[in-house]
């Protein structure tokens, strides 16, 4: 029902409404409007102060393992915008409120400011006197409910106090510039300038300790002396191995060895060249052998029979006899050739039961050339179990040179083990006391506040307040009177439960109306 008595109705109805409710929402904008404009008079004005640092590059930025004195060769781990916005962070952060709070009170006066000549001087009697009746209405409603109208009524004078500085207090970063603007805004422009002052104050030894490592001196105290404990035994092992080998005649040990090194190797060399030329020349030779007998014929004497020569001149005596008897007598003589041949016959007989004409007699001896080559192979044989005996004792010295200068290189190596670690620790040593000494001057540097934050223009009293938009607050105030007015129409227009026209009945009881009786004016 309610729903329709709004919703269903036309612009005409609606602009009933608000004439049947004009003296209410008249009555409404002027409360809210009076009360709006009542409340932008008795405020104060709003002062404020504010100062300009300048962010530069210094020794907090250097990452841990560069020199804060050099700087410009020096590797930073976060971007310029990110050192900044960490500086902002420090100005906003609500343990520098405290510090204030403590410092200036929880009224954030001085001693020498509490006088409040300034205020006198500034506000008007009817604006004190208005202002002190608003703040002893707000009191007494604070005390009916103290929850609903001051939801801070739990927090102590001294939170209260820094949650002010919190909300007051602005830090924002001048555009393409490394300068941070600290501003803060209160109706009183000493304490304005007070509270920026000392933030800053106090924010200069917060910047310093956020970046301090904390116990760094003493860490790179406690390593120097560490590594010069170190560099120290690295030394007393070096003198140590000195006094052991005579290091003065090692470089000339080696050489001398590296020397015979290289004459026993072509010694050696030699040597087995001349036991593989040997050992084929004996080869050879018992191959020669092998073709030779030991024993040789030497001489060889022929001797002749005698009856054999007789009975051989005499057949040659019957030969020429016969030969002549044929010459000179063909046919005459037949019976003495015959004879002849007959005795012939007889001759040749004998001749044939004798031996050979001719008999041997042989001399056997040794071979020379098998007694040469003999003799030749047992000399190369004992010449070769010498080179034998010569190539195991040069082996033997080379083997011996060469673990001689193993020897020497380990010891080399150990030399310059010992050298190098020597080195490192008397590096790192000098590295620490370095690091010891800039810690050091670092810290004396916080003693005397030296930082790479200037305050390049401090925090003044202002002059005059900060432009309030005093016009437009007032006119924001005809608006949500105006505003206000409509929603009382609207409902008062709710809430009234009488019926007024044939078509709220209807909805109301669900049934046609018939007819209506006009009201009676007297």
């Amino acid at each position: 029902m309610d729903e329709y008595r709004i919703l269903n109705r036309s612009a005409r109805d609606i602009v009933a409404i608000f004439f049947k409710y004009k003296w209410k929402m008249l009555l409404t904008f002027m409360l809210v409007t009076s009360l709006s404009i009542f409340i932008i008079l008795i405020q104060k004005p709003v002062y404020e102060s504010q100062a300009k640092i300048l962010v530069k590059e210094g020794r907090e930025n250097a990452t841990p393992t560069t020199s804060f004195m050099t700087l410009p060769e020096r590797i930073i781990d976060i971007t310029r915008m990110e050192d900044i916005n960490s500086e902002i962070e420090i100005l906003r952060s609500r343990i520098l409120a405290e510090k204030v709070v403590a410092k200036l009170g929880v009224d954030l006066k001085k001693s020498s400011d509490k006088t409040g000549r300034r205020e006198a001087a500034s506000h008007s009697t009817v604006s004190q006197h208005l202002t002190k009746i608003f703040n002893e209405l707000k009191s007494l409603l604070a005390q009916f409910l103290p929850f609903t109208l001051s939801p801070r009524g739990h927090l102590s004078s001294f939170e209260q106090a820094v949650l002010r500085i919190q909300k007051n207090l602005d830090v924002e970063l001048i555009q393409n510039s490394n300068v941070i603007r600290v501003s803060f805004s209160d109706p009183e422009p000493t304490i304005a300038a007070d509270v920026i002052n000392t933030l800053l104050d106090f924010y200069l030894d917060q910047h310093l300790l956020a970046y301090k490592t904390q116990g760094a001196y003493q860490f790179f105290y406690d390593q120097a002396v560490n590594f010069k404990q170190k560099m120290e035994a690295s030394e007393q092992k070096l003198e140590e191995f000195k006094k052991r080998y005579s290091l003065a005649e090692l470089s000339l040990q080696r050489d001398i060895l590296i020397k015979q090194e290289g004459e026993y190797e072509n010694s050696l060399r030699a040597t087995e060249s001349a036991i593989s030329g040997l050992k084929k020349q004996m080869q050879q030779q018992k191959e020669q052998l092998a073709n030779q007998k030991e024993r040789i014929l030497l001489t060889e004497i022929s001797r002749r029979d005698p009856l054999r020569d007789q009975l051989s001149s005499q057949l040659s005596t019957l030969k020429l006899r016969e030969q002549q008897l044929l010459n000179t007598f063909a046919d005459a003589n037949q019976r003495k050739i015959a004879d002849l041949r007959k005795e012939i016959q007889e001759v040749e007989c004998q001749l044939s039961e004798l031996d050979e004409p001719v008999q041997f007699e042989t001399q056997v001896g040794l071979n020379s050339i098998y007694l040469k080559l003999t003799e030749a192979i047992l000399q190369n044989q004992a010449e070769l179990e010498a080179l034998e005996a010569k190539r195991q004792s040069l082996a033997q010295n080379l083997a011996l040179c060469r673990q001689k200068l193993a020897d020497i290189n380990m010891r080399e190596m150990e030399l310059n083990q010992l050298q190098r670690q020597l080195r490192i620790d008397e590096e790192n040593y000098q590295l620490y006391r370095k690091k010891m000494e800039e810690n050091r001057i670092s810290e004396a540097m916080d003693a005397a506040r030296f930082a790479n934050i200037s305050i390049i223009e401090p925090a003044l009293v202002p002059l005059l307040p900060k432009k309030t938009m005093k016009w437009l607050r007032i006119f924001v105030a005809f608006i949500l009177g105006i505003t206000a007015s409509f929603g009382v129409a609207l409902l008062s227009e709710l809430l009234d439960h009488t019926v007024e026209t044939p078509d709220e009945l209807e909805a109301s009881v669900d049934l046609p109306v018939l007819g209506s009786i006009p009201e009676m004016k007297e």
